[in-house]
């Protein structure tokens, strides 16, 4: 996601960098009335009017990811969702829509067992094959194509396309990368940055963990490397394996009720060394910008957003004692982190989990480029004066969606980063929204 940069201190050019995943949880009110239209115009019987509206619903600017015109009476579009690009066309009788998964340079037997396997995993699309391609394709009558039908389609087929791709290579060798995939390259120096970075975290919360001891400790244990991996997906934004193994370590946690706390600590563990073991090449060729039009995480109100944080900070005080006062940042960050990975949030709110974020984490922003330096390098001193100016530029954004909202910074705590953050968070979930 794109962040705007508060706080600015002089009108220097930022960095074009982005952090996170797209989440589509929230839209501004004039997208709104673009479904609104679309529903009335399908029950109008006006189709082709009606899905131009869906369509810029979905658009959102930031991203350019819709493209849509009207050709011989027939609507064509666009849509594009991280490194794979939905075509389709709807006309007076059907819609069509389709992806261009992989190519296919064998074809065998395992690999159409599992691709009728995960037809039947899918609501609404179906795997294809035509030549050496593998497609995911959506097609329906134009008088069956609901808004709402037609959205969760477009949405399964593009969430669906973009994670089988990856998870179908590892599997099947003979797989590879469809010709139309979307990739914008990124800086080698912004590559570098975060080669480096990741290593750096990794290196520091094994050298942490290896301090504790792995049963009476296994919690704590659990929150830094469950932190280290989400931070990585957010502040580095890998694609590709990475962004599976991630996944596959918050499900390890989240889901798994069969093993104990001390083996998937293990187990996470030995992912996180699988990562770190990546050659640099191999980590360059995830390291990629993508665009998207659905975002994974889950819809939250303020209020649940905060409970959700709140349930893992209540761990701090059984976790944390003087003897290892870095186990509060990890938990702490963890819930923001949490926050940003689960949940779709409004982007006010967003704003304020990045700045937690930026200030537990100033040496890589400083790293990178950005500017003001909210923490002195080197030092855990807070550039109080930086910090207040953009809380000030964050409370008239929030105003735009809560226009009662009031943040006093007399209760913020700006002596070392962890502080401000804890005291920030304790600010919001007390605030009126």
């Amino acid at each position: 996601m794109k962040i705007t940069i508060f706080g600015k201190s002089n009108d220097l050019p930022q960095p074009d960098v982005r952090f996170g995943r797209y989440s589509d949880a929230y839209k501004e009110a004039d997208r709104y009335v673009f479904w609104d239209e679309a529903v009335l115009l399908f029950e109008q019987k006006q189709y082709t009017a009606a899905f131009q509206s869906l369509l810029a619903y979905l658009f959102d600017p930031n991203e350019n990811n819709v493209v849509q015109r009207i050709e011989d009476g027939t609507l064509h579009f666009e849509l594009v969702q991280g490194s794979k690009r939905i075509i389709g066309r709807a006309d007076a009788q059907r819609i069509v829509a389709e992806i261009d998964v992989l190519r296919c340079l064998q074809l065998g037997l395992p690999l159409m067992r599992r691709l009728m396997e995960m037809n039947y995993e899918l609501q609404f699309c179906r795997f294809a094959l035509l030549d050496d391609t593998i497609y995911l394709k959506y097609d329906t009558h134009i008088g069956d194509a609901l808004p709402e039908k037609l959205y969760f389609a477009l949405r399964e087929m593009a969430t669906q396309a973009d994670k089988y791709d990856d998870l179908l290579i590892a599997s099947f060798p003979h797989l590879v990368p469809s010709q139309h995939t979307v990739q914008l390259p990124l800086p080698d120096t912004e590559r570098a940055t975060k080669y480096t970075y990741l290593q750096r975290w990794i290196d520091n919360a094994f050298g942490l963990i290896y301090r504790l001891d792995s049963n009476a400790q296994a919690v704590a244990i659990s929150y830094i490397l469950l932190n280290t991996a989400l931070k990585i997906d957010y502040l580095i934004v890998p694609q590709g394996s990475i962004t599976d193994k991630i996944e596959f370590i918050n499900e390890l946690y989240y889901t798994d009720t069969e093993t104990n706390i001390v083996e998937r600590n293990n187990r996470v563990q030995r992912e996180l060394t699988t990562i770190q073991q990546l050659s640099t090449e191999m980590l360059y060729r995830e390291l990629y910008q993508v665009r998207a039009t659905f975002g994974l995480a889950s819809y939250a109100q303020p209020s649940q957003l905060f409970i959700a944080m709140g349930s893992i900070l209540n761990d701090i005080a059984q976790c944390a004692d003087r003897r290892h006062p870095l186990i509060a940042q990890y938990i702490t960050e963890c819930a923001v982190q949490f926050a940003l990975f689960h949940l779709g949030m409004p982007t006010c709110l967003h704003h304020y989990l990045h700045l937690m974020v930026r200030c537990l984490n100033a040496d890589y922003f400083d790293e990178l480029g950005f500017t003001p330096h909210y923490v002195e390098a080197g030092t855990q001193k807070l550039n109080a004066k930086a910090l207040k100016q953009a809380l000030s530029e964050l409370q008239t954004q929030a105003r735009r969606t809560f226009p009662d909202f009031s943040l006093s910074v007399s209760h913020l705590n700006f002596k070392t980063p962890l502080n401000f953050v804890q005291s920030l968070i304790a600010a919001l979930s007390a605030a009126t929204y």
